[in-house]
């Protein structure tokens, strides 16, 4: 295996000015023809090829978010398992789908993240803190007033 110098390109030319790249020059030839490749794809996705039906609608009718947002759910309480646990409940009995079911359960899971960096972020204060201390302000506080 040939080994470059160290900070030395394998390549130390490079790339040549002005060189476009070959997804460019793709674009600009199929751009005269963008029409015409239209008009055959939906041809073939109207004559039952449901591959460029599929591909037609993914890209001219992407999926847009929903007009309603997340219903109101009461009864959220607790620690974040018994949330999760209301939430399975809720998608369960159909009273949510299933997408507001794996939405709210991510909420939940990135909560849980945030609170657990919180405490990691307590703990690290607090042990600053005891570091400061003196021996005897740890004894008094440990034990109590002598």
């Amino acid at each position: 295996m040939v080994k470059f110098a160290k900070g030395q390109s394998g390549n130390p030319q490079g790339r040549p000015r002005g060189i476009k790249d070959k997804r460019i020059l793709f674009a600009e030839i199929l751009d005269s023809h963008k029409d015409t490749l239209f008009d055959k794809a939906l041809e073939m996705a109207l004559a039952g090829n449901e591959q460029m039906l599929k591909l037609l609608l993914d890209r001219i009718l992407p999926v847009k978010p929903k007009d309603n947002p997340l219903p109101e759910i009461g009864g959220l309480d607790g620690d974040i398992m018994e949330q999760c646990n209301k939430i399975i409940s809720l998608v369960t009995k159909s009273n949510i789908t299933p997408d507001e079911g794996n939405s709210l359960l991510s909420a939940l899971v990135m909560k849980a993240k945030l609170n657990e960096a919180k405490s990691k972020i307590n703990v690290e204060l607090t042990i600053e803190e005891l570091d400061k201390l003196s021996d005897q302000e740890l004894r008094i506080r440990a034990y109590g007033a002598p």
